[in-house]
């Protein structure tokens, strides 16, 4: 049995900085994707599901999962992304969360595309 494709990650914190800084955000009902498009080379995840958003570990690293899944089906174009989730989030059902991002995906692609 063949492991599912992992998602590339943003990890270090300057990755994160010039995300954050020059990026562009897009943001939903329930979580802001800030998107900064870098030529040829492939999409990048980063993460941050902060305490605010959902205060315990086990719902911030469900967000986190949901937000993997979504990222790989949605797969948009070349460049990083940080997906942030907004304070609530935690409260929200796994189905809310998983719509609402797939609906930011959905707008960013179609903004890339122009």
């Amino acid at each position: 049995m063949s492991n599912p494709p992992r998602a590339q990650r943003l990890r270090l914190p300057r990755e994160f900085a010039q995300v954050l800084g020059r990026g562009r955000r897009h943001r939903g009902r329930i979580c802001t994707i800030v998107a900064l498009p870098r030529a040829e080379v492939p999409p990048r995840l980063g993460l941050a599901i902060s305490k605010k958003a959902a205060p315990n570990a086990v719902r911030r690293n469900r967000i986190k999962r949901l937000t993997r899944a979504s990222f790989l089906r949605a797969l948009p174009a070349s460049g990083w992304y940080v997906v942030m989730a907004r304070p609530g989030a935690g409260l929200r059902d796994d189905r809310d969360i998983v719509a609402d991002l797939d609906q930011l995906w959905r707008t960013l692609n179609a903004s890339s595309a122009d």
